[in-house]
């Protein structure tokens, strides 16, 4: 697999240099900001024996015109509420308690109803968290380990997080409980978790940082009644970004290069029956030369190569494009266009070892005050193998106002 990766990128060399330099930038450069969507809720010591209600809300629209074997089209649109009290008992504790909703227009019922609540110890720059997690894209994962739509219909996480935010240096090791058993019950328990390291420093203006992050998916179990096999997924990637400031329009140019991992394991699956299934081609995928139809998941070992380059303009607006080539790769909770097996509802079971991408990407991001934005995106891509062109838009309004209730002066 690793000699295909290099013969792979020799031959799509002039397609992707050809690509990237309408960015005008090195190939080998970001993975794009989140900002607005991060749940971060710091400590402040001016706020000691206060009490505060804030308020986070997230309306969104998302269009997936996909029509491919790998995903499915479809259109996400709703709104997520999330009011919450906090309660600073000191500058080193804080208490969180409210309640998630989350409602999908044209469905009649809320999607979520769930409890919030977290308890935040801090002692300088490092944070323990219990209960609610500052959990989803605070995690700062790459798209292929952790979907950015999982912010739209997965955002609550519960468990324990450990962090450490420093200028130049974030780690952060988390663990979320995503279904828990009981003697007897029909259904395994599932865990995820992982780590997320990031080192930045200077080389005079260029600013560079080294990412590290590991991703685990545990399904299991010893007191359940499920046949389901123990499943282990895990994904680990090292990289570098670069980000070099310029002033004026063009504000800054930067990029990143991953290398990722997949390991994917079932206990009761021999080795030899742990690679996609042999044979003739799935026959409404001519265009697929690796494509097969499996009635399993993609075991063993694979990998991919994941590069972005970008141009942060004035007004706050990004231009990126990305290239991802991968082999056999899997991610359990990753983007869908990124792993060998495919999401698609109707092609359940369909597995396409070898993938090759190009994606654009524009963002925009409009402050209408400091807790109200508004962020357009609009991400076509082009499928190597099958010269497939889709694209993806969206619109999201978040805002966040906090209010003081109650101060023991």
């Amino acid at each position: 697999m690793y000699i295909y990766l290099l013969v792979m990128i020799k031959f799509r060399t002039l397609i992707i240099i050809g690509f990237f330099a309408l960015q005008c930038i090195n190939p080998s450069l970001a993975q794009y900001d989140n900002t607005p969507f991060l749940h971060h809720l710091p400590q402040d010591s001016s706020k000691i024996n206060s009490l505060y209600l804030s308020f986070e809300t997230l309306n969104f629209l998302k269009n997936n015109e996909y029509s491919s074997y790998i995903a499915d089209g479809y259109t996400l649109f709703g709104s997520q509420f999330l009011p919450y009290f906090s309660y600073f008992a000191a500058s080193k504790v804080r208490v969180n308690a409210g309640i998630y909703l989350q409602k999908d227009f044209g469905n009649d019922k809320f999607t979520a109803i769930e409890p919030y609540f977290s308890i935040k110890l801090s002692r300088k720059n490092f944070h323990l968290i219990f209960g609610n997690l500052e959990g989803s894209l605070n995690h700062k994962l790459i798209e292929p380990l952790y979907d950015f739509e999982r912010v739209l219909n997965d955002r609550q996480e519960f468990g324990f997080q450990a962090m450490v935010d420093r200028e130049k240096f974030f780690g952060e090791v988390w663990v979320n409980w995503e279904n828990t058993i009981y003697k007897g019950d029909p259904v395994q328990e599932e865990i995820a978790g992982g780590l997320s390291i990031d080192k930045k420093f200077n080389l005079g203006k260029l600013e560079i940082s080294i990412p590290l992050q590991l991703f685990v998916y545990h399904r299991g179990g010893q007191i359940d009644s499920s046949p389901n096999h123990l499943l282990t997924r895990v994904n680990a990637t090292a990289g570098v970004n670069l980000n070099l400031p310029l002033g004026n329009f063009i504000e800054s140019i930067n990029g990143s290069a991953y290398y990722i991992n997949s390991i994917n394991g079932d206990s009761k699956t021999s080795n030899d029956q742990r690679q996609p299934p042999a044979g003739p081609v799935f026959p409404s995928l001519p265009q697929y030369p690796e494509a097969s139809k499996g009635d399993t998941l993609v075991y063993g070992e694979g990998n991919g190569f994941y590069a972005n380059a970008g141009l942060n303009l004035k007004h706050n607006l990004n231009l990126m494009a990305s290239f991802w080539i991968a082999d056999n790769f899997a991610s359990p909770k990753g983007g869908q266009l990124y792993p060998s097996e495919t999401s698609s509802y109707k092609k359940a079971g369909l597995i396409v070892s070898r993938r090759t991408l190009i994606i654009a990407r524009i963002f925009h991001d409009w402050y209408l005050m400091d807790n109200v934005i508004f962020t357009t995106r609009v991400e076509p891509y082009w499928d190597l193998n099958t010269n497939a062109f889709e694209f993806a838009f969206g619109f999201y309004l978040n805002y966040r106002p906090e209010f003081l209730l109650w101060r023991n002066k």
